[in-house]
């Protein structure tokens, strides 16, 4: 039988703000991406357009 080991309520907290901060921060990173290919594509626009 798997013993499952028991944390207490700080431990408990602490964990769940470990993955808050975590997924916050990769959620952020996406976002950042998302961001710098949408402003990529605008200046892609704008070259093609001051060409013509």
């Amino acid at each position: 039988m798997i013993k499952i080991n028991r944390i207490d309520f700080s431990a408990l907290v602490r964990t769940i703000q470990e993955i808050n901060s975590e997924f916050a921060a990769q959620a952020s990173r996406a976002v950042n991406v998302s961001l710098s290919l949408r402003n990529w594509c605008i200046g892609a626009y704008i070259h093609e357009y001051e060409l013509n």
